[in-house]
């Protein structure tokens, strides 16, 4: 099995530990700000490069949202409310949904904005793969970063990428 293939419910994945809850609540708060911002550059009037990296963007985002959700799910943490008692949450953020910050001075590209995020969520997961115990947890872990070293070489041009391989999760845990 692939790590970039799910792991069946009801397998031996249950072992799991804070930094697994940590990192998935954190990247379902940061996936839940993401998404609006990205599905606002869709509905927008974005060049067509722009507008193909947000499709792209949305279609990755929302398929690590549906895995994270469904592995927080399967392994609440001792003492917390489950999902329903949570009303399904959705973490706001930013609120604005738009692409770029309209105060002059200070506007960030879609393409920056998605680089940023890209860069934190490497450092996330590459946390949660030496301090996770859960290999469902750490499947998601390694596809993030596969697929944001993918977009950060993507978004920036040849030569300049700054972002580590997908070497990085080729290693198996001893």
């Amino acid at each position: 099995m692939s790590p970039s293939t799910p792991v069946p419910a009801g397998t031996s994945t249950s072992i799991s530990n804070d930094a697994d809850h940590r990192y998935l609540q954190d990247a379902r708060a940061a996936l839940r700000r993401a998404i609006p911002l990205t599905d606002s550059v869709l509905r927008g009037p974005a060049d067509p490069e722009t507008r193909a990296l947000a499709s792209d963007a949305l279609g990755e985002q929302t398929a690590q949202l549906a895995a994270i959700v469904s592995w927080l799910d399967e392994h609440p943490l001792p003492g917390t409310p489950g999902p329903a008692a949570l009303g399904g949450g959705s973490e706001s953020g930013s609120g604005s949904g738009s692409g770029t910050d309209a105060r002059a001075g200070t506007a960030l590209t879609f393409t920056d904005r998605l680089a940023a995020e890209s860069r934190a969520a490497i450092d996330a997961a590459r946390a949660e793969m030496v301090s996770g115990l859960s290999r469902r947890a750490r499947a998601i872990a390694e596809e993030s970063v596969r697929f944001h070293c993918r977009r950060i070489a993507a978004l920036e041009p040849t030569g300049t990428t700054s972002a580590p391989g997908p070497e990085v999760v080729a290693h198996s845990r001893g």
